[in-house]
Order: C-alpha cells, then structure tokens, then sequence
C-alpha cells in the first residue's frame, strides 16, 4: 500500500519458479508463469488492492515470465522454442 508506507494489504501464493508478473489493469488480474509448476496462475486484485486465486493454465517448463494485452489474454514465454504462447484468461470473476 502507497499511501501507507508500503505496508503488505494482501498477499497470495500458487505456483512456483515466477520472475516476470503481468498485470491486466482492466480485468485487474495478475498472471505468472512458473518453471518450476509448469504453470500460468491468475491472480484477482481487488478494489482495496487484496491479492486472490483465481485459476491456473498449463504451461511450459522453462517458462519464467508473463505479460497480458488489453484484449484478455495473458502471454508466456517458451524459452525453449523461443516463443511466447497467447492464453485466454477465461477464468471468470474473482
């Protein structure tokens, strides 16, 4: 929280292996892909800024970081092909 000296208002963990979180302002959603879980997550961020689950994609090993469009899709990278991969967040509301 910035208005209150970086004090934590939420926090949530699922996953393993992220460096790079994408953030969809519009749907206010996190995405991070993980090496380790071979995953894509999403993450909902309330209105009072409180972080929670929302779903999980499979994804690719190796992967590491994530990035969303503004059309409602989230991205991962396959370092392997040396590719990204597009994923409809389908997962529903928060």
């Amino acid at each position: 929280d910035v208005e209150h000296a970086g004090a934590t208002i939420g926090s949530a963990s699922h996953g393993s292996g992220f460096d790079v979180i994408g953030y969809d302002p519009k749907k206010m959603r996190l995405f991070a892909a993980g090496s380790s879980c071979k995953c894509l997550n999403v993450f909902g961020v309330g209105t009072d800024g409180v972080v929670g689950f929302v779903g999980e994609k499979a994804a690719v090993s190796g992967t590491h970081c994530a990035v969303a469009d503004d059309v409602g899709h989230a991205w991962f990278c396959d370092p392997t092909s040396g590719s990204v991969v597009r994923v409809a967040d389908d997962t529903g509301a928060r």
